[in-house]
């Protein structure tokens, strides 16, 4: 099972969507964090349009002021979600994996880059 965690630097701009769907696909990747998404928001259309189909779920955790933004895709066909839990700065998501029944715990961390932001998470 590929995980794939990536800091994005902004999903706005449809031309990074192929690059990334691209990447999903050919490296078979079933679940995928994103991170500093610079989105307050995060749409069906988005999700679908990165996957490469509807057969994904996802959870966000929305940027602040356009910084930040947290984003969490997967296979809805392989994984069910039990919990899910989000902070400043981070977001987890625990879920089962259908093949073997195994429960997993996976965190997407993001912290800003200049420390004095990063005292103040």
């Amino acid at each position: 099972m590929k995980i794939l965690s990536q800091n994005v630097r902004g999903l706005g701009e449809k031309f990074m969507w192929r690059a990334i769907r691209e990447c999903l696909i050919q490296e078979e990747v079933k679940f995928t964090c994103f991170q500093e998404t610079k989105m307050e928001s995060v749409s069906k259309q988005l999700c679908s349009a990165l996957w490469g189909d509807g057969k994904c779920e996802w959870r966000e955790s929305p940027a602040i002021n356009l910084a930040g933004g947290l984003l969490c895709i997967w296979s809805k066909e392989l994984m069910k979600v039990t919990m899910t839990f989000i902070g400043k700065g981070y977001m987890g998501v625990q879920r089962v994996w259908t093949e073997g029944n195994i429960p997993c715990l996976i965190i997407n961390i993001y912290a800003p880059c200049k420390a004095e932001e990063k005292r103040r998470q």
